[in-house]
């Protein structure tokens, strides 16, 4: 049997391998040594090709046996060295030589078989003080490593620097300097045999100090394999490298382009519309001052019409810049559709710092004409703002509060910014009168179905919008209250008249259908696009503050505060005016009801704001009547004042 890499015909078995042993590349050696295809080999785990415990961390030479497929076993020898990659995963080449069976079955027996078998040159050398080098031993092998015998009396270290390329020169010449100085050193080397082929030569040599002289042991291994391997691996993990960064740039262009417009350079709705769901859930945890501003071109259809659509298109790529040119870094600006823009604005925190922000951008726009080919178009917008505050802490919320004030700011003349904040019921009745027209239908139906006064939806609308005033809310949470406190019954339109007039005590089942209209309620009024600002007060004013209520069992802030308000005054109104089942309470013990709801039913710092407005209302009324004024409002007289 010949030992491959020797004078045999077999040749060094190399193959890569990668941190948990698994083979991920070889030579065809490799596959032959081991009797098996390369691409079978190729997946494997080493281990399950080797017998003998082998350690991947341990760089010296180890004794392993082979299995081949057919069940023949190869003694064979084992050396792990780590690749030299710049980057990636780590990975090992690991070497693999056919060891003799037994001594003198190869060229030679005894020590000098052993020799033979591990494949590498075994040297000893000397250095004096002058830096002169004197071979003490040369074990065999060299002949093969060099390509050739060296001449009789020329030293081992003098032939291997004469051999080495003239690039590499300098390279063995430090590999020296280093042992003189008494530290292990290892180099690879290229070097022009005698036989003119050209091999990387692996130089590890230990020194000690004997006598004021260097000595040294070192090994010389044929790695030129391992290097071309090596090599081509590199050369594999480059191109794979750089295909994967040329993939990822284009990922990332394929991203930025779905997430821009791609007319004006600016963010596109997607993009924007994301951005704000992260920055409101953020917003939610302790980082408020999120705002949103829309943006419309005025009589920007005229644009198009009188100068064309490149024209248009010209002056939405200017709008966009002078947008961009006008708000800070930490905003987004997007094009929301059409003429639209919109601006998500951070770190605002009153009305007074959107509105600045709002007219800057509005004023920049307007400060000069666009010039397209020539001619000067002027150009202003509308603006709307709403800030993300209780009750619109959702992007679909915020969004539709500042289209509203957008509509707001167009109705009133166009070329000016208008808050959600100064919204007002009036706006509502000039933006959408048709869906007030349908809120005073629905209002009216479900008082007469449920067999009580047209006058309850109003006077809870009343003392809603009131006491929510008391309290300090924002004008868009005074709005809520008055809109839920109209619309709050709406829900009972759909529960059958049995149960929504019966005077006895209702079933459970009939409970059940009872307790269904809030959630009805807000469904319905949510297919109003003009009266979804009730939706909450609607859905929720039958949630209790102790968290027993219903249909969602929220408790206390959790609440929405319109709902907390309308639910008091929903709550006084029942008590002070007929129903089918039981008439109307006195005052004064429907105040001491109403009183005592408070900390379980409502809202314990709402309710005494709704006492002190029934408590004036009633002082105003019994004045009205001591002066035999008959212009009071009836809608407010208890049973005990009709008397």
């Amino acid at each position: 049997m010949t030992t491959p890499g020797h004078d045999g015909d077999g040749a060094t078995a190399l193959c890569a391998i990668d941190a948990d042993g698994v083979v991920r590349g070889g030579n065809a050696s490799f596959a032959v040594l081991l009797g098996s295809p390369l691409d079978e080999l190729i997946g494997e785990p080493l281990a399950e090709r080797l017998d003998g415990a082998f350690d991947l961390a341990e760089t010296a030479p180890q004794d392993v046996v082979g299995r081949r497929p057919d069940g023949e076993r190869v003694r064979l020898r084992l050396t792990v060295a780590p690749l030299a990659l710049a980057d990636g995963p780590r990975q090992l080449i690991a070497t693999i030589t056919q060891r003799l069976t037994a001594a003198g079955s190869g060229p030679v027996g005894g020590l000098e078989g052993l020799l033979h078998g591990i494949g590498d040159q075994l040297y000893a050398f000397l250095i004096d003080d002058t830096g002169a080098t004197t071979t003490t031993f040369a074990g065999p092998g060299g002949d093969a490593l060099l390509g050739g015998t060296i001449p009789e009396g020329t030293d081992l270290i003098t032939a291997w620097r004469r051999a080495a390329h003239p690039d590499d020169r300098a390279i063995f010449d430090r590999h020296l300097r280093t042992l003189r100085s008494i530290k292990h050193s290892e180099e690879a080397v290229r070097i022009v045999g005698l036989d003119g082929k050209a091999r990387t030569i692996s130089f590890r040599a230990w020194p000690t100090t004997a006598g004021g002289v260097v000595v040294v042991h070192g090994v010389a291994s044929d790695v030129t394999a391992r290097v071309s391997l090596e090599r081509v691996m590199r050369a594999s993990f480059g191109a794979t490298q750089r295909g994967a960064e040329a993939l990822d740039r284009a990922r990332r262009e394929a991203e930025h382009q779905a997430r821009t417009d791609a007319l004006t350079g600016v963010y596109n709705r997607r993009h924007l519309t994301e951005v704000m769901a992260a920055v409101l859930a953020g917003a939610l945890h302790g980082a408020p001052g999120v705002a949103v501003l829309l943006l419309d071109i005025d009589h920007f259809k005229r644009i198009n019409d009188t100068y064309g659509h490149a024209a248009g298109d010209a002056v939405l790529v200017a709008v966009a810049r002078r947008i961009q040119t006008s708000v800070r870094k930490v905003d987004t600006v997007a094009r929301f559709g059409g003429e639209e823009f919109c601006v998500l604005v951070d770190g605002v925190l009153d009305d007074d710092g959107l509105f600045e922000i709002a007219e800057g951008v509005r004023l920049r726009i307007e400060a000069q004409p666009v010039l397209v080919e020539g001619v000067d178009i002027s150009v202003t917008t509308s603006i709307g703002g709403a800030r993300a505050i209780e009750g619109l802490t959702h992007a679909d919320d915020l969004v539709d509060a500042a289209d509203r004030a957008l509509y707001a700011a167009k109705r009133r003349g166009r070329n000016q910014t208008r808050l959600y904040s100064e919204w007002r019921f009036e706006d509502l009745i000039a933006e959408d009168p048709e869906a007030v027209r349908i809120a005073e239908a629905l209002s009216l139906t479900a008082s007469l179905r449920e067999g009580v006064s047209s006058m309850h939806p109003m006077q809870v609308a009343d003392l809603a919008m009131r006491t929510a005033e008391a309290l300090g809310q924002p004008a868009a949470v005074v709005l809520r209250s008055r809109l839920g406190g109209w619309l709050h019954d709406v829900g009972k339109v759909a529960i059958p008249d049995r149960i929504l007039t019966k005077a006895g005590t209702l079933t459970e089942d009939e409970w059940a259908t009872m307790r269904s209209h809030p959630a009805i309620g807000g469904e319905i009024i949510q297919r109003v696009s003009g009266l979804k600002e009730a939706i909450r007060a609607v859905r929720h004013h039958h949630e209790r503050w102790d968290g027993t209520g219903y249909p969602d069992g929220l408790r206390g802030d959790a609440i929405p505060i319109e709902a907390r308000i309308v639910a008091a005054a929903d709550a006084w109104s029942a008590m002070t005016s007929d129903r089918p089942h039981r008439a109307a309470l006195e005052w004064s013990v429907a105040l001491r009801e109403l009183q005592g709801m408070s900390g379980s039913q409502l809202d314990p710092v709402v309710v005494p704001i709704l006492v002190r407005l029934i408590t004036e209302d009633r002082a105003r009324l019994s004045s009205r009547i001591l002066q035999g004024d008959d212009g009071i409002d009836r809608r407010y007289r208890s049973k005990d004042e009709a008397a």
